[in-house]
């Protein structure tokens, strides 16, 4: 789940308690709401600032690098914090409780009552550059001479493949066969389409339906399309959704291009966590300039196959600079805020030229028209006469071609190309297929009685017999409904010889609201219910009310059956204890105790005498005696912060 969504679920009083913090304050002051306060970079820099508890710090780092936007179980991270930083499983849980308290992590609480804990998938981006900066060198202009740039052709941006990829879809709606899958032939078109290498789609999408039918590109393109509204799927078809592809269009291309890379780091990167953090490192590099490679995330997966994926995804640029490895991120399509989009270049002889300021709106209606030659920096479409018959079917007339050429173009349509676009025109349109529902009435009584009936007349195409009609095939279930209400509830006839079921059927979920795709994604947080509160002290330290006060607030003497039930204590709750020993105070961590009658030993390892946790990580093994303990008090981490009174 993203920020938005995570705060949204929050009980009114865990909200209020985020936005009491002084660094939330600032922002809510300032017209944000909650969820934008908490995806700021201003905040997240506030409140690193402002954190002085290296528990927390060395947690969520942890849980950065290990997990990213993966949830976590506070064992798993506990036993990776004392692994790693020398943290005791107490200060791993308490410092896990206050990153909740600051809106840092979020928690939901699965049917049975364990908790599951994330840092929500767009706020790795906020917190990698912070705790884990990738610090790439940048190289000097002089040292930018000596890169030797990967060859492999032109890469165009993603949203202009996934905007050729999407046209095939508005050409031809993908159908999906009897068994569920997309039909090969229309998959294969609009896979070439986009222009994405294969072997670098299938590391993106590790998984997903139909795979053997399906291939990897064509999934990313459906799956991108239903997220972002421009594709729907209905009656057993992937088509273009007018409404979504009209709100795309109008994006400027460095704006779509941002949230195309957004989504694809968070919404395909996120359960891995060396990606995200890859793409997110690489993503807030400055662009243009080249730099070498400090792989964040190493270990846990090929660095170069991470950079190779962003490299084919069109977000960056490979090198080699005296050896290592060279990157620079790409510079966005050349749209800028507030510019004027520039427009294309019509030929008198029928080519079309479209530099890369060309926006999004006139390259697609210019794909209706025109067949593509080259896409490089500079596209290259011509005016065919099989474009215009594709036009046509597009629902182009001569006129509608040419204002479009005219609004493209910023000029008169030439009048070579004025009079070949006539010629060609003036044959089509003669003849037309129409997809259509066909309606069956069972008498030509019936039949009469649906083409008198108002509301169904305005949905009927043609009358095509005594008792049949076409209707508009798009039009199905409210024709349905008018002839329910009209007394005629209509049986539908099951065909499946087209290969095209009667209800879409999906691999992952249903595309709603423009925010669910069409592939499975990894653990569905939103399924559980949201944690409603922070921990107390009881839930923390199970049975601390039910110890002498003594034990946790000042150090004193006891007997060795009482100091042994201490210890046990403090092995239960994984916290640490202040010890005198030898004439010192000492600060122990025990972790397990073996015992010989009355007396025992407990072994662990020891802790800096301040209780702060060890510069260097974990320490060395020890072991101290009953018999050693002068005096003994158990130490709990700082609970201060999680008051809400």
């Amino acid at each position: 789940m993203n920020v938005e969504q995570s705060v949204a679920r929050l009980p009114d009083a865990m909200k209020r308690l985020i936005a009491s913090d002084p660094a939330v304050q600032a922002l809510l002051e300032r017209g944000k709401d909650l969820a934008e306060a908490l995806s700021d970079p201003e905040w997240a820099t506030a409140w690193l600032d402002g954190c002085l508890d290296v528990a927390q710090l060395s947690v969520l780092r942890s849980v950065l690098y290990k997990y990213g936007a993966n949830p976590f179980e506070i064992e798993r991270i506990a036993a990776d914090a004392e692994e790693e930083f020398g943290l005791t499983g107490a200060e791993a849980r308490v410092a896990v409780a206050k990153l909740r308290r600051s809106g840092v992590v979020f928690a939901v609480r699965k049917s049975w009552g364990d908790r599951l804990f994330y840092i929500p998938v767009d706020a790795v981006a906020l917190w990698q550059p912070l705790l884990l900066p990738a610090n790439n060198r940048a190289l000097t202009s002089e040292e930018a001479w000596e890169v030797a740039q990967n060859g492999g052709g032109y890469r165009p941006p993603l949203s202009l493949a996934l905007l050729s990829a999407w046209h095939r879809v508005a050409k031809q709606p993908v159908l999906r066969t009897a068994k569920g899958a997309p039909q090969q032939a229309a998959t294969a078109r609009v896979a070439a389409a986009l222009q994405l290498e294969q072997a670098a789609m299938e590391q993106l999408l590790a998984a997903y339906p139909h795979v053997a039918q399906l291939p990897s590109q064509a999934a990313f393109a459906f799956d991108v399309g239903l997220v972002c509204g421009v594709l729907t799927e209905t009656n057993g078809a992937i088509r273009i959704c007018e409404e979504g592809l009209d709100e795309w269009l109008l994006l400027p291309l460095h704006e779509a291009e941002r949230r195309l890379q957004t989504l694809v780091m968070t919404r395909y990167c996120a359960s891995r966590p060396a990606l995200h953090l890859t793409f997110s490192a690489t993503l807030a590099l400055e662009a243009g300039g080249w730099s070498t490679v400090d792989r964040v995330g190493e270990g846990q997966g090929e660095a170069e196959e991470r950079l190779a994926l962003l490299e084919a995804l069109g977000c960056i640029e490979r090198g080699t600079w005296r050896g290592q490895t060279a990157i620079r991120r790409r510079a966005e399509p050349r749209s800028l805020p507030g510019a004027a989009e520039g427009y294309f270049i019509l030929q008198p002889d029928g080519e079309v030229l479209v530099p890369p300021d060309v926006g999004m709106r006139a390259r697609w209606k210019l794909s209706d028209i025109a067949e593509l030659e080259k896409a490089d920096e500079l596209y290259v479409y011509r005016l065919t006469q099989r474009s215009c018959e594709d036009a046509c079917r597009l629902g182009y007339s001569l006129a509608k071609a040419l204002l479009a050429l005219e609004e493209g173009s910023g000029a008169p349509v030439p009048q070579p190309v004025r009079d070949a676009l006539r010629d060609w025109f003036a044959s089509l349109g003669r003849t037309e297929l129409v997809e259509a529902l066909v309606l069956r009435a069972d008498s030509k009584a019936v039949a009469d009685a649906i083409a008198a009936d108002e509301g169904l007349a305005g949905l009927i195409v043609e009358r095509i017999g005594e008792r049949h009609f076409l209707v508009d095939a798009g039009e199905g279930k409210q024709i349905r409904a008018k002839l329910r209400a009209a007394g005629y509830p209509a049986v539908d006839v099951v065909r499946t010889e087209r290969g095209a079921p009667g209800q879409a059927r999906h691999g992952g979920e249903q595309a709603a609201g423009g925010n669910k795709g069409w592939l499975s994604g990894g653990t569905a947080l939103s399924a559980f219910e949201a944690d409603k509160g922070l921990p107390g002290a009881d839930e923390l330290f199970p049975g601390l009310a039910d110890i002498p006060a003594a034990w946790i607030t000042r150090p004193r003497k006891y007997h060795p059956s009482t100091s042994k039930e201490l210890i046990r204590r403090a092995i239960d709750w994984q916290t640490t204890v202040r010890l005198e020993r030898d004439g010192g105070v000492r600060i122990f961590a025990p972790r397990t105790m073996r015992e010989s009658g009355a007396l025992w030993v407990a072994e662990g390892r020891w802790r800096p005498a301040d209780g702060s946790v060890p510069s260097g990580g974990r320490t060395e093994p020890a072991a101290v005696r009953s018999e050693e303990i002068a005096e003994l008090m158990i130490v709990l981490p700082d609970l201060e912060e999680l008051e809400t009174d």
